[in-house]
């Protein structure tokens, strides 16, 4: 369908289904031949002091949520590891002063591990080294100045686990008894 079709007497909406179709076609890939990839860029993300980081999750805007060290050598004594998030603020794909942030802890360690497209990540904190079941799941928000950060374990019917790897754009959560 063309534009004279349309001037003739033709519905907009089948040429835009029309449109639509023919789109499709256009984007699948031949037999043979892959299909096209999005482009990516990879970046050094950096630390927060220490030397050691992990990204753990990317969301579609390009914000990162993982782990990372203060102190150089501490990872492997004591675990000293800080949840942080990570945005490229100018938009120059490298990893400048300031745009890896800590994202908070309850006093000890912290993780982050899933993020969605609200700037909402989760993952889970300690108090302290000395006791093992003191772990809690935390939801931070990565966009607030400085991150804002909620004890998800105050909000749960006790005997649930809260979900510490995924979230969703929905906001919903699961646990696990």
């Amino acid at each position: 369908m063309t534009r004279d079709s349309l001037r003739h007497g033709a519905s907009p909406a089948r040429a835009l289904l029309c449109f639509t179709v023919m789109a499709a076609v256009v984007a699948l890939p031949l037999p043979g031949h892959p299909a096209p990839v999005k482009p990516y860029t990879c970046i050094a993300l950096g630390t927060l002091g220490g030397d050691y980081s992990s990204a753990k999750a990317v969301n579609d805007t390009g914000e990162v949520v993982g782990v990372t060290t203060f102190v150089p050598g501490t990872v492997t004594f004591n675990r000293d590891e800080r949840a942080f998030a990570w945005r490229d603020a100018n938009g120059n794909n490298a990893s400048d002063p300031g745009e890896m942030v800590f994202l908070g802890s309850l006093g000890y360690n912290s993780w982050a591990n899933g993020l969605n497209n609200l700037g909402e990540a989760v993952g889970s904190s300690k108090y302290s080294n000395t006791v093992a079941t003191d772990q809690r799941a935390i939801l931070w928000d990565i966009r607030q100045n400085p991150p804002t950060m909620t004890d998800l374990n105050t909000l749960l019917t006790p005997g649930i686990r809260p979900p510490t790897r995924c979230w969703e754009p929905t906001r919903s959560t699961t646990g696990v008894r």
